[in-house]
């Protein structure tokens, strides 16, 4: 193997891989022939402890079982390591396993955090959550949703879309965000939500993401690494971001952004216990009026940067 080349050993149960990497470091005997890792070279029928010491200072192996000593602390663990086999003193073996330790819990974090973003109908909390995606470089789930609990309910994308946000309210496309749930049965509905569910866990174990609305902060509750977010704006500013985004009347852009939210209300207190937006439920509330979308966007990348140690 060169430097940088990765290797994998494939085979059935029994065949000997594990066997195989425990020779490469000594930990089994190989019977015969030579083992070079790096500089140090060890001859399986003619070595000394010396020999394999020096080798085994070339070569690290992640076990099958981790075999942790359950009398010690992580930090402890992963100092032994350091004093037993390296020699290094308590102080120098400390400064290191500290380091080590504190890179794996921020790749942790970064590897698996979710922010869920809530929103009044007409604060643009959806172009914000969007905005601030693509500043992460993180994923961004909305209709993705919908799509996916299509795929997997095998049914029609219009069918879903119908249920799980309701369309038939004479509204144009804005009518759908009235009920949350659509106008279906309520086993229906329940249904949706059940398979929404599994697709929120899903799409946050694929790593960081942002997720706008569908109760995700109450189904991602006990998610490690969760920022939950509401935003929100005054009527009168909601009202003017409808006539000027979305090109509705101001009489009809007053009376969506009414309609949506008592929806959004019902369908969040159906199935979470609890209003949007309640602050015994956020981590961030921020009202989009006093910053604007891009700024409200930058404020919110800025958050969770230092929430998340990114």
């Amino acid at each position: 193997m060169n430097t940088g080349e990765v290797v994998c050993i494939l085979g059935p149960s029994g065949s000997g891989k594990t066997t195989l990497l425990r020779c490469t470091n000594f930990l089994e005997v190989p019977t015969k022939g030579l083992v070079t890792i790096g500089d140090s070279t060890v001859d399986a029928t003619h070595h000394t402890k010396k020999d394999v010491h020096e080798l085994r200072q070339n070569s690290t192996m992640v076990f099958q079982n981790y075999n942790l000593f359950k009398n010690k602390t992580a930090l402890e663990n992963v100092m032994a390591g350091l004093t037993i086999v390296q020699k290094k003193s308590k102080a120098e073996a400390k400064d290191i396993a500290e380091h080590y330790l504190q890179v794996v819990e921020r790749r942790t974090i970064m590897e698996n955090f979710v922010v869920t973003v809530g929103r009044q109908f007409g604060s643009m909390g959806r172009p914000i959550a969007k905005k601030v995606a693509e500043m992460l470089d993180i994923s961004y789930y909305d209709r993705d949703i919908v799509e996916e609990v299509s795929k997997r309910m095998n049914a029609p994308l219009s069918l879903i879309s119908d249920k799980e946000e309701g369309a038939k309210f004479g509204l144009g496309k804005y009518a759908k965000m009235l009920r949350p749930l659509g106008s279906g049965t309520t086993d229906l509905q329940d249904k949706i939500f059940s398979v929404q569910e599994c697709v929120l866990q899903d799409f946050a174990d694929k790593g960081p993401c942002i997720m706008v609305g569908r109760c995700s902060d109450y189904l991602m509750r006990d998610h490690k690494n969760l920022l939950r977010v509401y935003i929100y704006s005054p009527l009168d500013a909601r009202v003017r971001n409808c006539v000027q985004y979305f090109g509705m009347t101001e009489e009809k852009g007053r009376k969506m952004c009414v309609d949506v939210d008592k929806a959004r209300k019902a369908y969040h207190r159906h199935y979470a216990g609890y209003d949007p937006g309640s602050t015994e439920y956020m981590d961030l509330m921020l009202n989009s009026n006093n910053f604007g979308i891009d700024g409200t966007a930058e404020l919110l990348t800025n958050v969770i940067r230092k929430n998340f140690g990114l």
